[in-house]
């Protein structure tokens, strides 16, 4: 999604023998649409091998957020 600015705001990570879970905050501009999409709950989720390399890799966002910022702006109905 092209934007044109984009940009982490908090996080929080809690770590356990299974893994890394990291929420965030996250703010950004879609340029072909003018919309400002921010998430409050982003969520990654890290997973790893026994040797402490990277298995698996979650990235959790509201997606219907996501298409409705690239609607056209009369259309939309979004609520930034």
């Amino acid at each position: 999604m092209p934007c044109g600015r984009c940009r982490g705001k908090q996080s929080l990570a809690a770590r356990d023998a299974l893994g890394v879970l990291a929420g965030a905050r996250a703010e950004f501009l879609v340029k072909s649409t003018g919309h400002t999409v921010k998430h409050e709950d982003e969520v990654h989720i890290w997973r790893f091998d026994d040797q402490g390399k990277v298995a698996s890799f979650y990235h959790k966002v509201d997606s219907h957020r996501h298409w409705l910022a690239l609607q056209p702006r009369a259309a939309s109905g979004f609520l930034e």
